[in-house]
């Protein structure tokens, strides 16, 4: 009995949301879980790769999605260069979603962020986007992350 609510536990911590904030006036996520983070600022090694699980509602019909990362540090905002493999969402929708999307669909899909080995130890916020072809914003939030030496 023990051991079952041990791993009861255990899969509703990795399950669990993440808090993080609003970009302004933007589309907020229904769902943001970053993984190993349910405080923030969210911890992630370097040399390793954070993994953000989003959900969110189409508020209109999109052809194409795009995933933009936007790091706010020391009061500069500077764009973060999203590798190709990430960049384009429709390749990591979930649950037999695929693009096209339409207004009123549920969206769920999985961004890895990868933290380079020369990253300095520092926190900044993030704060993460999806756009369509006509660059209007279908959801956005902001993350604060501590970047970290691994051990």
């Amino acid at each position: 009995m023990y051991r079952l609510l041990i791993i009861a536990l255990t899969f509703a911590n990795a399950l669990a949301e993440t808090p993080v904030s609003r970009c302004g006036d933007s589309p907020f996520p229904t769902y943001v879980q970053i993984e190993g983070c349910d405080i923030q600022p969210c911890p992630i090694i370097k040399g390793t790769t954070g993994r953000f699980h989003l959900e969110f509602v189409a508020d209109f019909d999109a052809k194409n999605l795009t995933t933009n990362v936007v790091a706010k540090i020391f009061g500069m905002s500077v764009a973060y260069p999203v590798p190709d493999d990430q960049k384009y969402t429709c390749q990591h929708l979930l649950h037999g979603s695929y693009c096209p999307i339409y207004k009123g669909e549920d969206v769920s899909y999985v961004f890895e962020l990868f933290i380079g080995t020369f990253y300095p130890e520092i926190s900044l916020s993030v704060e993460v986007s999806v756009t369509d072809e006509k660059d209007r914003v279908l959801t956005c939030f902001s993350a604060a992350i501590s970047v970290k030496k691994g051990e």
